[in-house]
């Protein structure tokens, strides 16, 4: 999110994001990937969010969303509480799960809910999501198992002075509120 206090400058920053001319990195938390899936990797689809519906759709088509997919390294979570489960439950918290990873997802195109429906098309569902797999109508105010997706940083190069700049977030993953 970038914002200007001046409407006259206003454009020139929503224009950045028109043109993707904007990074944004996010961390996300997930299981493992499985070892026949190769990583990093440019997942790209097409998505549709039905009208009155909460989850987005992949359907056949010309892709209109686009995201890298990189794999930072396995975490194990302090105290796992079904690792000896073969089947995970849809919405996974942390503790839930017997072997993580941490993934960095860069968005290439900015649609909704892309990262999440671009993860779960892979088989691997960000922890604490109650909307994808399946979606489970969530209490917005339920914050036991907070979806494991974090913007980490935004960079771009300053449309008034030239100056790249680049914001990251000093928040980290894997923490419970």
């Amino acid at each position: 999110l970038i914002l200007s206090k001046r409407p006259e400058t206003r454009g020139r920053y929503q224009r950045l994001f028109q043109d993707r001319l904007v990074t944004k990195t996010y961390r996300a938390l997930a299981a493992m990937p499985p070892a026949d899936l190769e990583l990093p990797l440019v997942k790209e689809s097409r998505l549709v969010k039905p009208r009155g519906g909460r989850q987005v759709l992949e359907v056949e088509g010309e892709p209109n969303a686009f995201s890298k997919i990189s794999l930072l390294g396995e975490r194990t979570p302090p105290s796992p509480r079904w690792s000896d489960a073969t089947e995970p439950p849809p919405r996974r918290s942390v503790g839930e799960c017997p072997s993580i990873g941490e993934y960095q997802l860069e968005p290439l195109t900015g649609k909704t809910h892309q990262l999440r429906v671009h993860m779960n098309s892979l088989g691997l569902p960000i922890l604490g999501d109650p909307v994808y797999p399946v979606d489970r109508a969530p209490d917005p105010y339920d914050f036991s198992a907070p979806l494991q997706l974090l913007a980490a940083s935004i960079g771009f190069d300053d449309p008034l002075t030239g100056r790249p700049r680049r914001f990251e977030s000093g928040l980290s993953l894997g923490e419970t509120l």
